[in-house]
């Protein structure tokens, strides 16, 4: 595990409603280290003035009954995408080792929890 740089700017609580995030598509990959791995697509968009240093976020992935099975904290926007710009968007791609089996392979909802702001 590595620890991560200090965030750059600061936190603006106000500001995720200008942002937003969706995860758009679900594959699945075998490697030779990890066995099968799982990927999230999508995009997060700033739609907002100031420009967007981090964004971290949650995944929520779900039953086929709607019951959330599994709950992923990543970071869709940092130092190594670079920054998000007024009306810009950015793709991510993010990669999980385990998901749930009871995961209903549905592409899980992006819930934003904190935002950096320059």
């Amino acid at each position: 595990s590595h620890l991560a740089s200090r965030p750059a700017g600061t936190v603006n609580p106000g500001y995720a409603g200008q942002l937003r995030a969706v995860a758009t598509r679900v594959s699945r990959a075998e490697t030779m280290m990890a066995g099968s791995v799982t990927y999230v697509e999508g995009t997060v968009a700033n739609r907002g003035p100031r420009t967007v240093t981090q964004v971290d976020a949650t995944l929520r992935f779900t039953d086929m009954y709607g019951q959330m099975v599994q709950l992923s904290h990543v970071t869709l926007v940092d130092a190594n995408t670079g920054p998000l710009g007024p009306g810009k968007q950015h793709d991510f791609r993010l990669g999980f080792d385990h998901v749930s089996a009871q995961w209903n392979q549905a592409p899980p909802a992006v819930k934003i929890n904190r935002v950096y702001t320059h």
